[in-house]
């Protein structure tokens, strides 16, 4: 029992913005947010001014389906920058946003989800180098929301995926 608990403190600490702070040679937590936001806006300035590859796959409605629309936004060495999907159902729909380092790194990643009814949640997610979570918000915060179940880790691979809906 010892095991797991201390195993599971480690983990809890290695994704916390504290741990990752205080591992020798890595910057603050607020400065790689900081270079997020910048990332965040270059990669939002390049796709505007069509200096991306895009891929889009649009596929047949089906009621819950989280994947209906893929677009990936690719530099001019393939490597993959932004990938939005989205889909829903008659009454929510979901958008999951990534925006991806020059080395094909998930950096940010903002899931929004949005019900008929006008209620609304997102979730954000700031990644440093390493893949370490340092930052998350929710909004509105609930405990055990179930955004982080839209997160994907590997975006070439989500576009490429089989459809959620096919058979």
């Amino acid at each position: 029992m010892n095991f797991w608990r201390g195993l599971l403190t480690l983990v809890a600490l290695s994704t916390s913005p504290l741990a990752a702070s205080q591992v020798a040679g890595a910057q603050t937590v607020e400065k790689t947010v900081q270079d997020i936001r910048t990332l965040y806006g270059l990669i939002e300035q390049n796709v505007s001014r069509g200096e991306y590859t895009v891929k889009q796959k649009k596929l047949a409605y089906c009621a819950g389906a989280i994947d209906q629309s893929r677009t990936l936004w690719s530099d001019d060495k393939g490597i993959a920058r932004k990938y939005v999907e989205s889909g829903g159902s008659d009454d929510s729909a979901v958008t999951s946003s990534y925006y991806l380092s020059s080395k094909g790194l998930i950096q940010f990643v903002l899931i929004e989800v949005g019900s008929v009814n006008g209620s609304s949640e997102s979730l954000r997610l700031y990644f440093d180098a390493y893949g370490r979570i340092v930052r998350f918000i929710a909004q509105p915060e609930r405990n055990g929301t179930p955004l982080w179940s839209f997160l994907r880790l590997d975006v070439n691979r989500a576009f490429n995926a089989p459809y959620s809906c096919a058979g």
